[in-house]
């Protein structure tokens, strides 16, 4: 790693979501116009980047003198992939043709052992014709395109592809996603064959300070993020409707499957040859990576899971077949009883954090807790009854 990748480091804001699969990538889409981040994980380390109506505002102004934000998506899994980034009101600035130190720039960025590409849009120094322009640039690629800078209001997209076989990649550029005109893109080109089981995918937006403090060119990069994507061709484990994510409703799928007796071997997914609840147990455990009891699937197992799967109001309410995950059938019978809680705290991850490294403790702690959110919910029960 270079001394400058590492001093941008230093100073990003690293955001990071980390995945257990070890087959085909498992991909995400972070949607940011919802104003939070919703996939597990998500780590903040530094910066001052922040939720605004619309998206993640990403900016960096004059006088901050220099200096970066950032996303990261650390990833487990290999095979072919495509990330994505769309970003509303891009805008990197422009630089003197005098003022030669000066960058300011969006990068889109994926490396590992064996791998490291890289996406640049930039503004920096440039000959008089070339003033008020950007430049993009790819790895792999001897070229240095000159483009004229995002329309005002647009949303633009950047996105990078690998395909394994044989080993290629392919950049994408989109100024303006909604004006039908198509994307430029570079490539495809020969590169190194991915073949870690771990990748690290990072989004930088940065403006350098200026070399001339006098400068009158504005020296400052910001944008709205609106979406970030990780996405596989490969199905990975676990997502059996293959939309290239794995979510409840992948969860849905496997519960339906196991409760009508089916035997598909697609949801074999601890490779036993059998499909029965060691297989629901393998998606929860290690293709999720979290715990029994985590309704919303957040990664972890914590009161706000309770309070959801109890809002819900589907507690032993005599309706058969009526509970999802989400409302709290976490053993998989269609029914939200004292049986799911049984599981849940048995898993013995109530409030221990994310699953991964989490300390897995004595089960007997939590049976005052389990019984009193029974009782809990008896007395409601009662309640409504009587109402």
């Amino acid at each position: 790693m270079t001394d400058s990748k590492k001093a941008l480091h230093g100073v990003a804001l690293a955001l990071a979501v980390t995945f257990t699969a070890k087959a085909a990538i498992i991909g995400f889409e972070e949607d940011l116009t919802d104003g939070a981040f919703d996939a597990p994980n998500w780590v903040q380390f530094a910066g001052d980047s922040e939720f605004v109506d619309g998206g993640f505002l990403m900016e960096n102004p004059l006088e901050n003198e220099g200096s970066f934000d950032g996303m990261r998506a650390v990833i487990e899994g290999n095979g072919d992939f495509t990330t994505t980034i769309e970003i509303q009101d891009l805008d990197v600035g422009s630089v003197g043709p005098e003022d030669i130190l000066s960058r300011n720039y969006l990068t889109l960025t994926y490396y590992s052992d064996s791998l490291l590409k890289e996406f640049r849009l930039q503004t920096n120094s440039a000959p008089p014709e070339y003033l008020g322009k950007w430049g993009l640039s790819a790895s792999g690629i001897e070229m240095w395109d000159v483009i004229d800078p995002a329309p005002k209001g647009a949303t633009s997209r950047l996105q990078i592809e690998y395909r394994a076989s044989p080993p290629t990649v392919e950049y994408f550029y989109d100024a303006d996603i909604a004006d039908g005109e198509p994307a430029l893109s570079y490539g495809p080109v020969e590169t190194a064959e991915f073949t870690d089981d771990s990748l690290l995918i990072e989004l930088i937006l940065g403006a350098s300070q200026p070399n001339l403090p006098d400068s009158p060119y504005q020296n400052q990069a910001s944008g709205l993020l609106t979406l970030f994507s990780v996405t596989s061709d490969d199905p990975p484990i676990g997502d059996f409707n293959e939309d290239g994510f794995v979510d409840a409703i992948d969860l849905e799928l496997l519960t339906s499957h196991l409760r009508s007796g089916g035997s598909d071997l697609s949801f074999d997914i601890d490779r036993n040859e059998i499909v029965d609840a060691a297989d629901r147990e393998y998606w929860v455990h290690e293709v999720y990576g979290t715990f029994f009891g985590d309704s919303n699937l957040d990664g972890e197992f914590n009161s706000e899971d309770l309070v959801a799967v109890f809002q819900a109001a589907e507690y032993e309410d005599g309706d058969d077949l009526n509970s999802t995950w989400a409302e709290g059938d976490w053993n998989g019978d269609g029914d939200f009883t004292s049986r799911d809680l049984v599981l849940a705290f048995q898993d013995a991850g109530y409030e221990q954090g994310p699953r991964t490294g989490a300390a897995v403790p004595e089960q007997s702690p939590f049976v005052a807790t389990l019984f009193g959110i029974m009782a809990l919910a008896a007395r409601r029960q009662k309640l409504a009854a009587s109402l």
